[in-house]
């Protein structure tokens, strides 16, 4: 009887000891083939990113940016959004409460720009709050979303225009985001991570159009879309990642368009870093407990592969801990044989591999060989950080309190390589994570605008003050009749 239960977990153990071995090596090899065909046919032929195709009646397009504590670097995102190559484009910013200079920026370079509309929130609510509002202020139909800290590409909204003109089912596209501060070993790891790893997957799943997530960084919807799924959800974690299934679920098509460039920051501390990823994991374990329905529901059949690849990843996860647990603690003769070293080896061997591929692929849109050495201490450190960040998430997201809105905190972020840039929050690189979830009681507490800074702001025209929603005796003249 012994014998026999002995043997069992034997088995068992050496299939669990054949999945993680597995799992990781086949997930690679599917990435790099599903980039390799979405590059030879999406992009291979299309031309340089400064030659996008013309449109022969651009539809007007509002560049949104949500803005929180940004005085350092908002004057410059604002002014390269306006700069971009469109004929018909409006930039709205929306300061989320800033406890900054933020405002003051924002009504000077509004002075100054006819195409430019400021609202200032009274309340901190967070970055849905902020596109919500600058959404509804909108009159255009396609709207382009990046972060407060980036500089867009001059040719980046006619690269995703075109996929709105193309389908009347895409309802959101998804840009490629650079990283521009490459200061040290942690933020040029990101260079090549943000190029090879999340640039092949969204290749992969860009060829069934269906998408994980859009990129929080810059992403285009189509108004009508995001109208019809109650607009960004405020309490979700990750915007992004909500957004995209929400979409998805209502039968939306999502695009990735890899000529869309934007610049932005990433942080430069290790400490910045774990912050970072425990926000995107808790956010993808919220959308993952949110969507639970999608494997059991027929309509939900293109999600299945996006969903089941969730369940595998978290299964890959959860059961190395139990792996790792019964071979230091249980010191069973039957416990899993990891290869010590040879395992480790051929499974960091296939990731460089990938990285290769992946520089090989992205060299039209940057020079990625430059970082290819740092990209060795990938497996290492980011393996390991993204590990311990999803084996957390669920319990993190079980033990907080749900609250009404995800505000926001000052980011960890460092100086792009030219020194153009900076930490907005003015506290290094141990700043805290850019978004976290607050209760709405602490999210007002000491972020309110005094009714002095409410008339002063109220003076210019083009200024708008904005709650969600919005109280029409809040709002300037200029405010659309919608909202009134």
């Amino acid at each position: 009887m012994l014998a026999d239960y002995l043997a069992i977990v034997y088995r068992l153990f050496t299939d669990i000891d054949a999945y993680l071995f597995w799992y990781p090596i086949v997930m690679s090899f599917r990435w790099m083939t599903g980039a390799v065909i979405g590059y030879f046919k999406d992009e291979f032929f299309t031309g340089k990113v400064s030659d996008p195709p013309k449109l022969e009646d651009p539809p007007g397009v509002t560049i949104m940016i949500p803005l929180y504590n940004e005085e350092i670097l908002c004057r410059r995102t604002v002014e390269t959004a306006l700069q971009v190559d469109y004929p018909n484009l409006t930039v709205i910013a929306v300061n989320d409460c800033s406890k900054d200079n933020t405002a003051a920026v924002l009504d000077e370079l509004d002075s100054i720009h006819k195409n430019l509309i400021v609202i200032h929130q009274i309340v901190n609510q967070g970055k849905a709050s902020g596109l919500i509002a600058a959404a509804e202020r909108s009159t255009d139909e396609y709207l382009i979303c990046i972060d407060g800290d980036t500089v867009i590409d001059p040719h980046a909204v006619h690269w995703m225009v075109r996929h709105f003109v193309e389908n009347p089912k895409v309802g959101a596209v998804t840009g490629n985001p650079r990283i521009s501060n490459r200061n040290n070993v942690v933020s040029r790891v990101q260079v090549g991570e943000y190029s090879t790893m999340f640039g092949m997957i969204k290749r992969t799943q860009n060829l069934t159009g269906s998408l994980y997530t859009l990129s929080g960084v810059i992403a285009g919807y189509r108004k009508t879309a995001i109208k019809d799924i109650g607009y960004w959800t405020h309490d979700a974690m990750t915007e992004d990642i909500d957004v995209s299934w929400k979409m998805q679920r209502a039968g939306w098509c999502l695009k990735y368009e890899p000529h869309s460039l934007v610049w932005c920051l990433q942080p430069e501390s290790l400490k910045g870093l774990w912050k970072q990823r425990i926000r995107w994991a808790v956010g993808g374990a919220q959308v993952f407990c949110k969507n639970l329905d999608v494997l059991v529901t027929f309509s939900y059949a293109r999600l299945w592969p996006l969903y089941l690849e969730m369940v595998l990843s978290y299964a890959w996860c959860y059961l190395l801990i139990f792996a790792t647990v019964t071979e230091l603690f249980l010191e069973s003769t039957y416990a899993m044989d990891f290869g010590i070293f040879v395992k480790p080896l051929i499974l960091c061997s296939v990731c460089m591999f990938q990285i290769f591929v992946g520089t090989l692929i992205d060299a039209k849109y940057d020079k990625l060989y430059r970082n290819y050495g740092y990209m060795l201490f990938y497996p290492l450190f980011f393996w390991l950080i993204g590990f311990f960040a999803a084996a957390y998430s669920f319990p993190r997201l079980i033990l907080t309190e749900t609250a009404k809105y995800a505000t926001w905190e000052s980011s960890d972020r460092g100086s792009d390589s030219s020194g153009g840039g900076s930490d907005s929050s003015g506290r290094g690189s141990d700043s805290s994570d850019k978004e976290s979830i607050s209760s709405s009681s602490d999210a007002v507490s000491g972020s309110e605008h005094s009714t002095a800074e409410m008339e002063a702001l109220l003076s210019n025209s083009n200024v708008m003050l904005y709650t969600s929603p919005p109280p029409s005796d809040l709002l300037s003249p200029s405010a659309p009749s919608d909202l009134l």
